[in-house]
């Protein structure tokens, strides 16, 4: 079940809020129903355990007075009811206080705590822990699935990286083998006849276009 209830912000304002009802019960001091609200998550989260319901409220959850409005069975209808136009400044009061006595032991368990406990209780506190565990570890799995893309992105980048460095090393080397063939401009006729006689040679013939071959293939 699920209820609308009325309370005061900190701003001093009025405000609503659809809560399972055992998150609404009765203090033993002031016979005032009491909101318990897990105000320490996110907005997302807190719409979430209340739309589950399952969870027993804790220690460290909001508690504030607050006035029932109406009860109902579903978290759906109580957000249509009071998402409807000027709805909540009209919803009537159906439910006494009295009748959160015994609401499900909404209360947290501590020592000396004002409001009523029971023994059953564990389960719906362990399903609440269970449900936060488990979007702590859908939220790890991302991070790490995040993490494996970005190693596979750096190990790519290194394969690029080692291959260019390859390449360099194989340009000087091939630069190295290419000194004994350089010529300079022919500027005397001795010097052509010396080229001619080099290029007829048939063992520095096989040589440079060896060399060549290995320079383009690169």
């Amino acid at each position: 079940m699920f209820l609308i209830v009325e309370i005061v912000n900190d701003k001093g304002e009025k405000d609503w809020k659809v809560a399972p009802k055992r998150w609404v019960c009765t203090s033993k001091n002031t016979q005032r129903p009491v909101l318990f609200w897990p105000d320490e998550f996110s907005a997302e989260r807190q719409n979430q355990l209340a739309i589950e319901g399952t969870c027993k409220p804790l220690q460290s959850w909001m508690r504030r007075e607050c006035v029932v409005k109406q009860e109902f069975p579903t978290y759906e209808e109580a957000q249509n009811e009071l998402h409807a136009p000027l709805k909540h400044k009209e919803l009537i009061t159906e439910e006494e206080p009295e009748k959160l006595l015994n609401v499900e032991d909404a209360s947290v368990e501590s020592p000396g705590s004002p409001y009523a406990s029971g023994s059953g209780e564990d389960a719906s506190t362990l399903a609440c822990i269970k449900s936060m565990l488990q979007s702590l570890i859908t939220k790890s799995a991302q991070i790490e699935k995040q993490n494996d893309d970005v190693l596979q992105q750096n190990d790519l980048i290194e394969g690029v990286i080692s291959l260019m460095h390859k390449k360099v090393e194989s340009i000087e080397q091939n630069v190295v083998l290419m000194a004994p063939y350089k010529f300079d401009p022919m500027q005397t006729v001795e010097q052509l006849r010396e080229l001619n006689e080099k290029l007829n040679d048939i063992s520095f013939n096989a040589e440079l276009v060896n060399i060549n071959e290995t320079y383009w293939n690169w």
